[in-house]
Parts: structure tokens; C-alpha cells; sequence
């Protein structure tokens, strides 16, 4: 049996929508992870180890949120987003 490896980037841009507006997503405030739960301490809650997901604008810590992925075919930024869209956007199959 022969192993067939797909272009991950190539296989990624057939999955992504042609827009996705960033500046649309709620932005979720909390003073926890909504992810893995991890309380904020003061520092954390005007500090860099809380973020928001661009793709579904969860409150999440820095180690809920380290994949940078591009979340449309028109635009080439990548956007910081928390490990479970990432393991959605990465998933995903075209029928």
C-alpha cells in the first residue's frame, strides 16, 4: 500500500472561505481561559498571556492560542487563533 502526503498549504486554501471579516467577531471578555479554565491573575488580565481567538473570538491564554492561520483566500495575514479553531480549520473537508 502506497502513502499518499498532501500539501498542507494547498489542502488549506481549498477549505478557507473566500472573506472572513475579523473586524465582525465578539470579542468574549473573561477572567479565565475559555479553553482550559486557567484563572488570570492580575498581570495576565493587561498582559500578553491573554488573547482573543480572531476566528471565534473566545478569551483564551497563551498556550490555549499559539497557531497563526490564514482564515481566507483573499487575504494573506494570519490571524492568532485558540487550538480548537485551529484543529477545525485543519480538519476540514470539502465534500
Amino acid at each position: 500500500m502506497d502513502c499518499v502526503f498532501l500539501d498542507d498549504e494547498a489542502h488549506l486554501e481549498e477549505t478557507l472561505p473566500d472573506l472572513f471579516d475579523v473586524g465582525q467577531v465578539q470579542m468574549l471578555t473573561s477572567n479565565h481561559c475559555m479553553l482550559c479554565s486557567k484563572l488570570y491573575n492580575v498581570s495576565m488580565l493587561f498582559g500578553t498571556d491573554k488573547q482573543n481567538c480572531s476566528r471565534c473570538g473566545k478569551s483564551v491564554c497563551d498556550n490555549c492560542s499559539q497557531a497563526k492561520v490564514r482564515l481566507s483566500k483573499l487575504e494573506k495575514k494570519k490571524h492568532r487563533v485558540c487550538d480548537f479553531c485551529d484543529s477545525v480549520l485543519s480538519n476540514f473537508k470539502l465534500d
